[in-house]
């Protein structure tokens, strides 16, 4: 690969290329490239959604549907990385006697003001059709708290479906030809 920058030094970006001059990039490539630094001051927390063109054809060009569930995926990311380190702490506390009392789930619960702040493009009630539309479609599945001991928490939890995801993504027509 070849290191590319463009730009000053107070705006640089690194996208790595491949060796041959003459490939051909489609959109999602370039534009999904890790920037390691910006031109542009973002405020700290400042939210970004990233869309991928095969996750809005799956959601059947749905843009708030695919937003959410590139949310959702974004977070279960994080739920996996999470439940290693739950996982690694509960094998700890059991080696010692002790119970295992970190969550190593991979349901995540989110407001609908958290989804409408994060993703910038809906309404709270265009979220509920999208998180509806995501589930008949098999890509989550929504329920209440997963700890019993908290059976009367009324909080929607989601639990993503990457196989399934994967699964129909698999079958989109490859987008540059």
């Amino acid at each position: 690969a070849i290191a590319v920058a463009t730009g000053r030094s107070r705006c640089r970006v690194m996208i790595a290329l491949p060796d041959t001059a003459t490939a051909q990039f489609p959109p999602s490539v370039i534009l999904g490239a890790r920037m390691q630094t910006s031109c542009v001051q973002y405020p700290a927390n400042d939210p970004v959604i990233v869309v991928h063109r095969s996750i809005f054809e799956l959601c059947e060009r749905n843009y708030t549907a695919a937003a959410v569930l590139s949310y959702f995926a974004y977070w279960h990311n994080i739920k996996l990385e999470m439940q290693a380190k739950a996982r690694q702490a509960n094998d700890v506390a059991e080696s010692h006697g002790d119970k295992r009392t970190q969550d190593e789930s991979l349901w995540q619960f989110h407001t609908e003001e958290d989804i409408e702040f994060h993703i910038m493009s809906a309404s709270r009630k265009t979220i509920r059709e999208a998180i509806r539309y995501l589930e008949e479609r098999g890509f989550i599945t929504t329920g209440s708290n997963p700890i019993p001991r908290y059976h009367f928490d009324k909080t929607r939890y989601i639990l993503f479906h990457p196989d399934v995801v994967n699964s129909h993504a698999a079958e989109l027509p490859n987008p540059s030809g």
